[in-house]
């Protein structure tokens, strides 16, 4: 997504309206498809009892109406988003895509591209998430899913921060592309990064940075983007910096 269109704006409010239920629990799912039938999320946080191959997981969400992640053989439904949460989630994407505008050779994405994390064998779905150069796809299904995100972004929920600070974080630090993990809380400026270190290891401590009085903080990305890592700070501004 190199520039923004109006349907890309209005998708993403529809996903997050979408996935509303008003309880902050994830709900059921019935798959219809063969392999994978009578599986119901009834496990811890919503999480399937019966296991699936990934094969199988793409078939479910090629049918599936929501999105759905996939954890080593595990279903995970969508969480209850709140309209803070889809609030945060819209402006820091929108925000994102008028940084870098149309000619930038990376590009911002919403949670309808997934990202694929082969070594601890999940498919996640980033609130938001940078790709820089060619897509590397997961090939073997139609879904919209990529191999080589740049930057991942996390907008923090009660029902989610335990994951998301576990394993989680530890699932993008395993992707040998991504270079910055950014885990944003949804009712204060607060940013929390990771970001990985010349050698290519992670820090042992993630840095900690308050934002502006803006309602929203927002990332600058764009050292992260050059490829200079060691040079990069994560701030809470906008392009007016």
């Amino acid at each position: 997504m190199r520039h923004i269109e109006r349907h890309q704006r209005e998708r993403i409010v529809e996903h997050g309206d979408r996935v509303k239920r008003g309880d902050g629990r994830r709900p059921p799912l019935r798959a219809t498809r063969p392999g994978v039938e009578n599986l119901e999320h009834d496990g811890p946080r919503g999480v399937s009892r019966r296991r699936i191959t990934l094969e199988g997981f793409y078939r479910l969400q090629e049918e599936a109406g929501e999105l759905y992640e996939f954890d080593a053989g595990r279903v995970l439904p969508p969480v209850a988003s709140t309209q803070d949460h889809t609030d945060v989630v819209q402006e820091t994407y929108l925000h994102l895509a008028r940084q870098l505008g149309r000619k930038h050779p990376c590009e911002v994405h919403s949670a309808l591209m997934a990202v694929r994390s082969d070594a601890v064998d999940r498919v996640m779905r980033p609130d938001v998430s940078i790709v820089c150069g060619p897509r590397e796809m997961v090939s073997g299904t139609t879904l919209a899913i990529v191999r080589n995100p740049r930057v991942v972004i996390e907008v923090l929920s009660d029902s989610t921060r335990a994951d998301d600070y576990g394993p989680k974080l530890r699932a993008y630090q395993a992707i040998p592309s991504v270079q910055e993990i950014v885990l944003m809380e949804q009712e204060a400026p607060l940013l929390t990064v990771y970001r990985r270190k010349p050698s290519g290891r992670w820090p042992d401590r993630p840095e900690v940075r308050e934002g502006t009085n803006e309602r929203t903080p927002l990332v600058s990305v764009s050292c992260v983007l050059r490829h200079r890592a060691r040079q990069c700070a994560t701030i809470a501004g906008s392009a007016k910096r």
